[in-house]
């Protein structure tokens, strides 16, 4: 037992150093560096390009549901909804919100007076959507919708509706 000790140990041996040394390691994380360089800005622009996509999906969603609800609900013959980045939808009329909310599945509350609105929606995560200039008195990103009643005979028999701020025109 001792002598199996003192051939370890013994000055003569030779030493089995298994790993990287320094110049190996400094090289990898060079490599590692410039391909990180290279591909980061790629990777970046594609992360906004279906940030993009989604929230134009979002935007043409909302833009459908509007319309049926618009055909479904006794509003005025036109007028503006406005969808902020953080996922509301506001300004309006109590019939309108309440197919909104039946066809979204979200909660109604009052914003002020006649005006209602419901929060929820998917929030608006890209650039291009969020950097939009403030207009009609809300806050930079806030989406405008606009809808038209068609009319025949008197009677409506359609809406139009367009996102008045479109980023993607």
């Amino acid at each position: 037992m001792i002598m199996k000790i003192a051939r370890k140990t013994a000055p003569g041996r030779k030493k089995d150093n298994k790993g990287f040394s320094l110049i190996e390691l400094i090289i990898v994380i060079t490599i590692m560096a410039i391909l990180t360089a290279i591909l980061a800005p790629q990777l970046l622009r594609y992360v906004e390009q279906s940030r993009q996509a989604k929230d134009k999906t979002t935007m043409d969603e909302l833009a459908r549901a509007f319309q049926l609800a618009l055909v479904a609900s006794s509003v005025d013959p036109s007028g503006r909804l406005f969808v902020s980045p953080d996922g509301s939808v506001y300004n309006m009329s109590k019939g309108l919100a309440d197919e909104m909310s039946l066809i979204f599945g979200l909660p109604v509350s009052a914003r002020s007076g006649y005006y209602y609105q419901i929060t929820g929606i998917p929030t608006l995560t890209s650039q291009l959507y969020r950097t939009v200039a403030a207009s009609e008195g809300q806050p930079a990103g806030t989406q405008v919708f606009v809808f038209t009643r068609i009319t025949s005979g008197g009677a409506a028999v359609d809406w139009t509706v367009q996102y008045k701020n479109n980023p993607a025109k």
